[in-house]
Order: C-alpha cells, then structure tokens, then sequence
C-alpha cells in the first residue's frame, strides 16, 4: 500500500535559524530528542550558539541550538548541541569535538572543581557520509522505513514532509509549526531564498565532483596511451636485438634508455 503524501513542512536548518527558538515552539524539539534519547525531555531555554544567525547568507551551511534542559525546577541542567550539516565539510569530526569541548569549558566557572562539569550531548543532522566514529544521523542514508518514534522524524527530516499517521511524542507539534503553508509572505520568500543558495551550493560540489571524475577518466586514457605506447617500444627494442645492432642504435630507434635496453 503506498504511502498517502504528508503534509509538507520547513527544512529543519531553517527551523533552527527561526522557530525553534522561539520557547512556544520548544515542543517541537523537545519531541525529537525525546525519541533519541529514548527518555522525555524538557528544554527550558536556548542559549546562544556559535553561529545561530538568521541572515541565510552568513554560515548558511553550519547552523546549530544549544539547549540547556531540566525538569523545570532544576537550574543545571544537561546542554543539548543540535546542529544540521548539509555541506561535506573536510575536518568536520574535528570541529565537531572542539565545539562539545568548548562547551563544557564555557559553561565551568574559574575555580569551580570538575564535579561541577556539565554534560553535554552533541546531536548532529548530516546529509552526506561520515565514518563512524561518532553517532551521527546521516538522513540522506535512511530508507524511509519507519518502525519507531525516531524513524518518524528521520523521515520527517529527510523528506520535509509528515504524514498523517506519524504520532511520535512532539510530531504533530513539527507538522503544525513548520507547515510551510502557514507561513507569512515575508518569511515565505526568506526561506525560499534560502533554499535556492543551498541547492546552488550542492550544485556548485556535484559540477566540481563531476569535472573531477571526468578528468580523472582522461587522465586515466592518456596515461594508458603513455604506458601502451611504451610497451610497443619495448617489443621492438626486444626484435631489434635480434638483429645485431648496437644497443646505440636500438635504443635510438625504439626511444628507451639503454638501462631499459639492458633489462630486457
């Protein structure tokens, strides 16, 4: 039975830029992190990140939320770093520790002692292969089968769409406030020219990606034709010695070296 169409939402990097920190809109996080961590949770605020700008043309391929949570009575709570990453980035794994890292550091006062460290949980959205040396969620390698609350969002990330039927804890939340319907002309264009730079990038990688293999391939062509070329002089090289010429003469004749002569 195919899948009825959902209902179409925002891209999640959009989200993080605008809604999601926006506390009404919580929810909607709260709901993804519960399904990944398997247990509720409870965001009482975000904190500034490194790079939560809402102007689309600064660091539009990086955008990420920091969340401190609690249990609303609790002061010092966990720190959740969500970031999406559309962009392969080269040292990204590395980037990726240094943020959790600089993290913890910002948020020991000086002179605490290390019991007061907070935990932090870096939670990444990619959309391209990384190694496994972190727990990542490549969306682009999902294959739309959901069997439990975090497929649903998967999915919901990967295709920018909830169907119908998706009852995950906060899913409803997701489909209600980033419904791109809903959304007011002004913001409408923004996120639109949004995504027309992200498309133009991922152009951009896939035109170099694709110069590359083909000049790969002629390089490949050309360094056969060099290599078969060479062969040939070889097998005449290995005649013409039959013939009783000076190795002067043959190496002249055949385009080898006299070192290459001597080897055959």
């Amino acid at each position: 039975m195919a899948k009825k169409p959902g209902r179409k939402i925002i891209t999640f990097d959009w989200a993080i830029k605008t809604v999601l920190r926006d506390k009404a809109n919580f929810d909607v996080l709260e709901g993804f992190l519960s399904a990944l961590l398997l247990r509720p949770i409870t965001i009482l605020d975000m904190l500034e990140g490194e790079s939560n700008q809402r102007d689309d043309a600064d660091k539009y391929n990086r955008v990420d939320l920091l969340a401190k949570t609690g249990d609303g009575a609790k002061k010092d709570g966990e720190l959740i770093i969500v970031e999406v990453q559309y962009l392969p980035e080269k040292a990204y794994l590395k980037r990726l520790a240094y943020g959790t890292s600089k993290t913890i550091v910002e948020h020991l006062k000086l002179g605490e002692p290390y019991d007061k460290v907070k935990k932090v949980y870096s939670v990444s959205l990619v959309y391209f292969d990384v190694s496994r040396e972190y727990y990542l969620l490549a969306v682009k390698r999902f294959p739309d089968i959901v069997r439990d609350d975090l497929d649903e969002w998967i999915y919901a990330f990967k295709n920018n769409e909830v169907p119908d039927e998706f009852s995950a804890p906060g899913i409803n939340a997701l489909k209600d406030k980033f419904d791109y319907l809903k959304m007011i002309e002004i913001e409408r264009r923004k996120f639109d020219a949004h995504l027309d730079v992200t498309r133009s990038a991922w152009g951009t990688i896939t035109h170099a990606r694709e110069e590359g293999i083909e000049e790969g391939i002629q390089m490949g062509r050309e360094e056969g034709m060099k290599q078969g070329a060479h062969e040939r002089s070889l097998e005449i090289a290995r005649a013409l010695k039959q013939s009783g010429m000076s190795s002067a003469q043959i190496a002249e004749i055949a385009g080898i070296s006299l070192s290459e002569l001597e080897k055959l």
